[in-house]
């Protein structure tokens, strides 16, 4: 008897093939067969005719990380049909749990009521399977997590001790089946790390053929050089290269795109391994503090936060603000820590100053000063020519570049970015359905297949015989993001059933609360 079979619907089966019509069987959390399959031999049949049938979607990029113990359900992952993400993006990773990383951990995680009780991936995989999750996951070491274990954030070369040490952690790492190094040379304390360091520490991931993925240092005035950095990074470490959310940001920088495509061709070219992500939004989340000089912080982060208050510090912003060619105005503050500020949250910073009697610039400084780097906001940069482009080319993927979230519970936020709930409805809904400008298949392929050839996961991302049972059913004709900007908690609509290794995660449109999620190991 089979677990479930799966009849006469369109599969598309991620290696980005043609579609068939046809039947599914599911047994002990795999595909057991394809193809002529009898009702009577199944516990369950599911009728997906005139649905599409696929691999579950992998989010190559999120940053759900400590919430997978927080809000296990995950419900705003399944929702849209993700069913594997790969977190420790950016730099950050949950583990090592030393120094002052260990202490930011402990300080994040008591705002979720978790203890710590481990120091390396083994351990946090260990601690998240004993909880269970909705989700399969798999993990980065990040960058500035070991960075700031052993130098803090100090403005500073890593002297030969703190580089062994930092390897000796990267090594064991990949050991674990970590996918790889990610880097976030935009944030503290990535940026103080040059590219000589990076590619030394790239030594462990190289040996164990792991990849090297990076929040590059500039995406927007220095994006050119910023891609040539990171590809000379890569080239150097001898690791394929995963350039994290491709933009051009900045209304200067749009026609920059085309170079910048340019210039990784070229390094392909010559032998280098290059792929992107991207999300399908025109508007980033990060820091608020993010709209300051980059460098700010170079003397020191508690330095940086206290001449903001200065006279001479405030004036210094406020001639580089001259030089942005985005409006200040218009970015949206997301969520603060204050509670006299939180009635704030989803306004744009226009609004907050009118209603402060304020202007913007002082808006911004006087949030920065009280809230230093808590408070999030959303910018808007882009354009949406830009982003159709970057998420048709051949060599990007999809990812929501979120972590997870639930409507309610201890992951929820009333003001987040869209993509949290909307990502990967909305490039079927947009791009495919809408827009034309991608197919079924070459959609799904930069979800499923894609991603988990890159990041080195084994019988994922495809849906042959033998493969995991992580599968999506949705109805091509009504797939839709509903998450907006005003109102970002929300679910998509026509998905109809999510499996994650077998189990139902979400069935007839409802998240089921089941936990069938694992840690996944690189290349296991």
């Amino acid at each position: 008897m089979y677990d479930l079979i799966i009849k006469n619907g369109t599969i598309i089966n991620g290696t980005g093939s043609p579609s068939e019509t046809g039947n599914l069987a599911v047994t002990g959390g795999i595909v057991s067969v394809i193809g002529e399959v009898s009702d009577e031999q199944a516990n369950l049949t599911i009728n997906a005719e005139g649905k599409i049938v696929c691999p579950g979607f992998i989010d190559i990029h999120g940053h759900s990380d400590i919430l997978l113990l927080a809000d296990p359900a995950a419900s705003s992952k399944v929702m849209q049909g993700v069913t594997t993400e790969v977190c420790g993006n950016c730099g950050f990773s949950e583990f090592p749990v030393y120094g002052q990383t260990g202490k930011a951990l402990n300080d994040k995680s008591e705002t979720f009521g978790i203890t710590i009780d481990w120091k390396d991936l083994e351990g946090f995989a260990n601690r998240v399977n004993d909880n269970g999750c909705a989700i399969n996951w798999c993990s980065f070491i990040g960058h500035g997590s070991l960075r700031k274990a052993y130098l803090g954030k100090e403005n500073r070369k890593p002297n030969p001790e703190e580089t062994l040490q930092m390897q000796y952690d990267i090594a064991k790492a990949m050991d674990q089946g970590a996918v790889g190094l990610s880097s976030g040379l935009f944030y503290i304390p990535g940026i103080f790390a040059d590219a000589n360091e990076l590619s030394t520490l790239l030594g462990p991931v190289s040996k164990a053929t792991g990849i090297y993925s990076t929040h590059m240092r500039s995406e927007g005035d220095n994006l050119l050089e910023a891609i040539t950095e990171a590809i000379t990074t890569a080239q150097k470490g001898h690791v394929p290269l995963q350039i994290s959310h491709l933009k051009a940001a900045g209304t200067t920088n749009w026609h920059k795109l085309d170079d910048a495509f340019e210039l990784i061709e070229n390094a392909v070219g010559t032998g280098s391994d290059i792929t992107a992500d991207r999300y399908p939004y025109i508007s980033s989340y990060t820091s608020l503090d993010a709209c300051l000089p980059k460098d700010w912080f170079d003397n020191g982060v508690e330095r940086g936060y206290e001449r903001i208050s200065d006279v001479s510090g405030r004036n210094k912003i406020k001639e580089f603000w001259k030089t942005l060619d985005y409006e200040l105005g218009d970015i949206i503050l997301a969520n603060v820590i204050q509670k006299k500020l939180k009635c704030f949250s989803g306004m744009s910073i226009k609004d907050i100053a009118k209603k402060l009697n304020k202007t913007v610039e002082a808006c911004i400084l006087d949030l920065i000063e009280v809230e230093t780097n808590r408070a999030s906001a959303i910018f808007f940069t882009m354009n949406n020519v830009n982003m159709q482009k970057i998420l048709c080319h051949d060599r990007v993927m999809v990812a929501s570049d979120s972590s997870l979230r639930t409507l309610s519970g201890p992951s929820h936020r009333p003001m987040i970015h869209p993509r949290t709930y909307g990502t990967f409805p909305r490039v079927l809904s947009e791009l495919v359905r809408k827009q034309n400008v991608l197919t079924w298949e070459q959609a799904i392929y930069k979800m499923t297949g894609m991603p988990a050839k890159r990041t080195g996961l084994k019988n994922r991302g495809t849906l042959t015989t033998g493969s995991c049972a992580d599968i999506v059913v949705f109805d091509p004709a009504c797939i839709e993001d509903k998450a907006t900007y005003a109102d970002p908690n929300r679910f998509p609509e026509g998905i109809h059933h999510v499996l994650v290794n077998g189990s139902f995660v979400v069935k007839d449109g409802q998240a089921t609360g089941n936990r069938p999620g694992q840690f996944l190991r690189r290349g296991v």
